[in-house]
């Protein structure tokens, strides 16, 4: 941005956001040079961070980054600050809510709830690099997850699931519809008897567990 060296910095006072209601992120996120790529989601999630609240958030033409996972090396790169960036440790609620062209994760450490109800995740190729569609709602962790009347549409990877069974607390009415994986169960531990819902995707169901338990009824 344009004016620093007319108008100075200015800076927030100390303090923690822990709510976001109704608000708009358009065309978020930062590319720190390119080589190797150093990428800034658009929400830098700390691991300090104790409780987070989203209501009615729209997240539109993404620039880089999943939506609050930091990727880049190890150590810092040209002096740059290295993000402690992680979801594990904040009691999340995420409600009302629209995120087209990116990636969220949510994965609650032990003794941590994650509330993930009535969003929307639309795939498509609005953000400009490495905002990867390829798993557009990953549920992970080992605390206690509430998942109810999501809808994924139009990724590569609609659900991935990661957690065991006993993570969820609530699966309710979330459905895959259009993506090129419905419902991706990555791992051996991942819960495979959740009731999973899709419609038109090239492939509904992808495994790596033994087996996957469908209710008919």
């Amino acid at each position: 941005m344009s004016g620093y060296a007319l108008y100075g910095v200015n800076y927030y006072p100390a303090g923690e956001i822990t709510g976001l209601s109704y608000v708009r992120f358009r065309a978020m996120g930062k590319q720190w040079d390119q080589e190797p790529p150093y990428r800034n989601p658009p929400l830098v999630l700390l691991e300090s961070t104790p409780t987070l609240t989203m209501v009615g958030v729209v997240l539109t033409e993404p620039l880089t980054g999943e939506f609050w996972t930091c990727s880049g090396y190890q150590d810092a790169y040209k002096g740059a600050s290295k993000w402690d960036c992680s979801t594990a440790a904040t009691e999340i609620t995420v409600n009302s809510s629209i995120f087209v062209g990116t990636s969220v994760l949510f994965e609650p450490d032990i003794g941590v709830s994650t509330i993930v109800s009535n969003n929307l995740f639309f795939g498509g190729d609005e953000c400009r690099t490495a905002c990867p569609t390829t798993k557009m709602l990953t549920l992970g962790g080992h605390g206690k997850l509430t998942v109810t009347h999501n809808k994924v549409y139009g990724g590569y990877g609609g659900f991935r699931i990661l957690a065991p069974c006993s993570t969820f607390e609530v699966w309710e009415d979330n459905v895959a519809a259009g993506n090129s994986v419905g419902f991706d169960l990555e791992d051996e531990s991942s819960c495979s008897s959740l009731f999973m819902e899709g419609y038109r995707n090239s492939a509904g169901i992808t495994s790596n567990t033994e087996e996957v338990k469908f209710d008919l009824n």
